[in-house]
């Protein structure tokens, strides 16, 4: 691996490892020699990443923190002074690759894939003027399909790495393999090549995606009339009618029943109301599912198992946030849901609870009403244009007698 390579992945792990490196470059450009040292005060990961091409022996701890890398130490070691000046200046000059190698290795792996979202990285990779190493490639290109395949089930980040061919923990949290996976379903998403990812977009990829790291990562909080399990547990309804509810990860799921007093299902966007719903012990003849905003993988599966033949009803917000929650589900779903407590009618009934919508929310719902007319909760949405405000679920009242 090429010293430009090794500042490269170190710049994935953590942003400072790229500007210490153009200072690094700018300072031997001047002096016409090697800097006797170079302080690199990174996190663990983009250390690491240094640690494994220099050895250990070359980078030496700071009094006041960090590490520095004795340049003349390991120039002397590996006598490649002249080498590493031209790997620095081909990768701040933006050199492109040199030999056809890298890319027929591109070419017989896209031919060999059959999964869309693989070649169509490959084909990013391909334009791109520099590429990861043949080996990350090859885990990433495993890894891409893999993702694809399971795109209903989460992925454990331990079996990924072994499954595309690394170790369990290449993908870990914190790890180069797993800023890299990121970074490439970003590109993926974008059609394009990308300079650089925040840490935010890179989570959100990668839970989109389904990657977690432990398997009850993805719970789902129920409270009604239903069973676990093969044979069949009935501890969620004996709980139940204690008015007590449970959690339940995704493994649970595997076998789930509704029992005949369960004559429909209302899904809660937020937990507090769905703990009201139980003091009013709505829970008796309906399953109550919270999706805690956007549902996760672990309630849309137990919403794909127990919907069919059943009323559904929703309960949300009426801002424009939680009408999208309400067709995410839908959309996964094929049906729509009945409104519960936030239609139009609530929204009338309660205006002077309402939270009143900004220029920028308003601006939103406007252009949203624009594309998708007849979408579902549009009604909703034109109820709160109207009265200049959204219902929040905490806010709702009972006809008052």
């Amino acid at each position: 691996m090429g010293f430009g390579d090794v500042i490269e992945r170190a710049g994935l792990c953590d942003p400072k490892a790229m500007r210490d490196a153009q200072r690094l470059y700018r300072a031997w450009k001047k002096a016409g020699r090697a800097p006797q040292r170079w302080t690199v005060r990174w996190n663990n990961a983009a250390l690491s990443v240094l640690r494994d091409t220099v050895g250990m022996e070359a980078l030496k701890p700071l009094p006041g923190g960090g590490r520095y890398l004795d340049l003349r130490f390991f120039i002397q070691k590996t006598g490649q002074e002249n080498k590493l000046l031209a790997e620095l200046e081909n990768f701040f000059n933006q050199t492109p690759p040199k030999g056809q190698q890298p890319l027929n290795f591109l070419k017989a792996l896209y031919e060999k894939t059959s999964s869309p979202m693989t070649r169509e990285w490959l084909t990013i990779c391909f334009d791109k003027q520099k590429i990861p190493s043949e080996q990350d490639i090859h885990v990433l290109s495993n890894a891409i399909a893999l993702l694809e395949q399971k795109s209903d089930h989460p992925v454990f980040a331990s079996d990924l790495g072994v499954w595309a061919g690394a170790h369990s923990k290449y993908f870990r949290s914190g790890s180069l393999g797993r800023r890299l996976l990121a970074h490439a379903l970003l590109e993926i998403r974008h059609a394009r090549a990308l300079a650089s990812t925040s840490e935010d977009e890179r989570a959100g990829v990668l839970e989109d995606a389904g990657l977690t790291d432990c398997p009850s990562a993805y719970c789902a909080l129920v409270c009604g009339p239903l069973q676990i399990g093969s044979p069949p547990l009935s501890f969620p309804w004996t709980l139940a009618q204690k008015n007590q509810a449970v959690v339940l990860t995704w493994q649970n799921l595997e076998y789930v029943q509704l029992l005949p007093d369960a004559r429909s299902i209302l899904t809660v966007e937020n937990e507090t109301p769905f703990h009201n719903l139980i003091q009013e012990g709505r829970h008796l003849n309906t399953l109550l599912v919270c999706t805690a905003g956007f549902p996760n993988r672990a309630v849309m599966a137990l919403l794909q198992k127990t919907l069919p033949a059943r009323i559904w009803q929703h309960w949300g917000d009426t801002d424009l946030s939680g009408v999208r929650i309400a067709r995410s589900m839908a959309e996964k779903l094929n049906r729509h849901p009945i409104f519960y407590r936030c239609g139009p009618e609530d929204i009338q009934r309660c205006r002077e609870n309402l939270q009143l919508l900004t220029r920028h929310q308003r601006q939103d719902i406007a252009a949203d009403l624009r594309i998708s007319p007849d979408a579902l909760g549009a009604s909703v949405l034109r109820a709160g244009l109207a009265h200049g405000g959204w219902l929040e679920q905490e806010s709702w009242e009972p006809v008052k007698l």
